[in-house]
């Protein structure tokens, strides 16, 4: 994908500008794939194992189908990830999550027409449980 933020720009600034909004846009995309596979996690074939490999989950009393998702997702992603993959996930996430001018990964998701009836605070709070999911022990 090749973006120009000017044509009439040339030399290294202008490739420079490219590579940043060429960044921009495929974290954008990379955010809103993330946002669905982490709502639809247990419903992709994931289901049964939650019951058999995540029944602490379940049995919670809080237990939320949706949040069940994300949490499932983030350990799987823990348990498939590379040590560094998996610190930058959890870093991303905790900066986000203690950010002061709002989580920007869920200001991003709640654009998007799979989200688009579920409140700011609500998309937050799945991407605060698959970073739970992420990190805790289990």
């Amino acid at each position: 994908m090749e973006v120009r933020l000017n044509q009439h720009h040339v030399g290294k600034k202008s490739e420079d500008k490219t590579k940043v909004v060429r960044y921009f846009i495929m974290s954008q995309f990379e955010t809103l794939r993330l946002g669905l596979i982490m709502r639809h996690h247990l419903d992709a074939g994931n289901l049964d194992r939650l019951f058999d490999e995540g029944s602490d989950i379940v049995e919670e009393d809080s237990y939320d189908y949706d949040l069940a998702s994300a949490r499932f997702l983030g350990r799987d992603i823990k348990n498939i990830s590379s040590p560094a993959t998996k610190g930058k996930l959890i870093e991303i996430l905790e900066r986000e999550a203690n950010s002061k001018q709002g989580h920007k990964i869920a200001l991003n998701v709640i654009q998007s027409d799979f989200y688009r009836n579920e409140s700011y605070e609500r998309v937050v709070e799945h991407f605060n449980t698959l970073l739970k999911g992420l990190s805790e022990q289990f």
